[in-house]
């Protein structure tokens, strides 16, 4: 015959108690150590992105190794740039090459689009343009405007693809939507001309004015194509630019 189970008096109570408090003690412990990694990782990069804003690059790179050695995308893009322009230590192309890469294999937009331009101006790489537009491409499927409008820029003159105008002209147009300047004086450029789509005064006056009223080096040669297409146009083509321009500005993702 069985005996009974034994009486549960108070001190066995709190001796259950005790056992109870360090398991769940435990348990904090080991969830507390695996978000540790994660915990550190966001310290680090809060430390990096203080450090850049003031200006201390040096430390904003010691900050940020060993997050990029450990395999974060954002920090390695970000080593690259740093090595690439040579802020918080020498410029180092090779170094800025290897950093994007690395960051862009792991689908990082940004170093897709600085490791194609490495590769199309052979900085710390030979020059493949074919490899670039193949990274410029990857950017351009995720709507990233620099990967659109480099890749347009490719496909306009035939350096690392096949020449094609009307997709050169519809890469740009996509990224002059998303208020790329490049872009947008392409855009106005093969209107102008007739290159990949219809020519048409009117339209190309429009983009063109846009881009010479936005800062950067765009603004100077849409500038003189946009006096160029002025002349040619009456005063009526001259005010439908006007409000062509306004509703094309209206649709710029900004």
């Amino acid at each position: 015959m069985s005996e009974p189970p034994a009486a549960q008096g108070p001190g066995s109570r709190q001796g259950d108690r005790r056992v109870t408090l360090l398991i769940y003690a435990v348990i904090a412990a080991l969830s507390l150590l695996a978000l540790w990694p994660l915990i550190e990782s966001e310290r680090l990069a809060a430390r990096g992105e203080d450090a850049a804003r003031r200006g201390d690059f040096a430390a904003a790179l010691e900050a940020w190794r060993p997050l990029a050695e450990g395999g974060d995308a954002d920090a390695q893009f970000r080593l690259g740039v740093l090595h690439d322009r040579g802020l918080g230590t020498r410029e180092d192309p090779f170094a800025a090459v290897d950093w994007y890469r690395r960051a862009a294999e792991q689908g990082s937009h940004a170093a897709q689009v600085n490791l194609g331009l490495m590769l199309v101006q052979g900085r710390g790489v030979d020059v493949d343009e074919a490899a670039a537009a193949a990274w410029f491409d990857k950017a351009a499927t995720a709507n990233v405007p620099e990967g659109l409008a480099n890749l347009g820029h490719l496909y306009r003159v035939g350096r690392g693809v096949e020449r094609d105008p009307v997709r050169a002209y519809a890469l740009l147009r996509r990224a002059a939507l998303f208020g790329n300047a490049t872009a947008a004086l392409g855009v106005a450029q093969m209107i102008a001309s007739g290159e990949g789509v219809e020519p048409d005064p009117v339209e190309a006056l429009a983009w063109a004015r846009l881009t010479a009223g936005r800062d950067g080096p765009s603004a100077a040669p849409a500038r003189r194509l946009a006096d160029a297409l002025e002349v040619e146009l009456d005063e009526a083509g001259r005010r439908a630019a006007d409000e062509l321009g306004a509703a094309i500005d209206r649709q710029i993702a900004r």
